[in-house]
């Protein structure tokens, strides 16, 4: 190490003094331990979701097929004024676009043909 630098046991690796210090300097302000336990705990939560999910399986199945029937009963109606003012807007822009286009096309071909002649 550098003079003035001194590096600091954690229980996760080394942290020099100057990363205690100046927190913006570090790469991961996050220590290694910490992503790791994370992890960890994400498996850990997933585990025993199933495990309460495939206990109480006849219970919740019902639930959920209510849930899925009104999600689906509710988007639906949803799903259809988006698709008709998708549909509204694009027939709307494409005149527009193919207007402008053809001008263009227009005013390109009478400089060709100016320039030709």
């Amino acid at each position: 190490p550098a003079s003035g630098q001194r590096f600091q046991l954690k229980p996760c690796g080394l942290t020099s003094a100057i990363e205690q210090r100046h927190p913006s300097r570090r790469r991961d302000r996050r220590e290694p331990c910490e992503r790791e336990g994370t992890m960890l705990s994400a498996i850990f939560t997933f585990v025993v979701g199933a495990g309460i999910g495939a206990y109480n399986a006849d219970t919740l199945r019902p639930c959920l097929a209510d849930t899925f029937h009104l999600s689906r009963q509710k988007a639906e109606p949803a799903a259809k004024r988006l698709s008709q003012t998708v549909r509204s807007k694009t027939s709307e822009f494409s005149t527009a676009v193919q207007s402008k286009t053809s001008e263009f096309v227009t005013t390109v071909k009478d400089k060709i043909n100016e320039r030709r002649s």
